[in-house]
């Protein structure tokens, strides 16, 4: 295996180190069932973007914010299923605690609840939820954190998406 020199790392959340892939497509399924739209259309496009967006995309025509908050809320709370990428908690705890992090689309809360659902350590996660969003803001430690790993000149990444890589 390759040899990484990097002071940090930032890890995304959903498909790297834990799979919430259950209670998401159960979620989202749900969500186009009542709104009349195609579970595949919403599939084609929700991996690694903000509910908002993937709302935008396939549903534009509906109210906004209103329909996301109360979307995100329900999602939030379903943890059913989500399981832990194999030796992701081995590879988490064998990092210093102060040098990695979770960059993830999910709003605070949900990556928080996933991240416990999946047995993970806990860590402040970091946020790219921008202040024009009709989500609520990263909290503080969040936004502390983002200022601290942007001064970190080496650090690695782990994405599993296209649509998450603009952070």
């Amino acid at each position: 295996m390759p040899e990484i020199k990097c002071e940090a790392v930032l890890f995304d959340m959903d498909g790297t180190i834990l799979d919430s892939s259950i209670p998401v497509q159960r979620q989202w399924r749900l969500w186009a069932e009542s709104v009349g739209i195609p579970f595949e259309q919403v599939l084609a496009v929700m991996h690694g973007r903000r509910a908002i967006e993937t709302m935008q995309i396939v549903a534009p025509h509906l109210p906004q914010p209103r329909n996301v908050n109360d979307f995100l809320l329900v999602e939030a709370k379903d943890t059913e299923g989500i399981v832990e990428m194999p030796g992701a908690r081995a590879m988490l705890e064998a990092l210093p605690h102060n040098r990695w992090a979770v960059v993830t689309s999910a709003t605070y809360d949900m990556a928080r609840s996933r991240m416990r659902a999946a047995g993970l350590p806990h860590v402040d996660m970091a946020s790219r939820i921008p202040k024009d969003s009709s989500l609520p803001p990263p909290r503080s430690t969040s936004r502390q954190k983002t200022v601290w790993w942007s001064r970190i000149r080496r650090r690695a990444s782990k994405q599993d998406s296209p649509p998450g890589c603009r952070c």
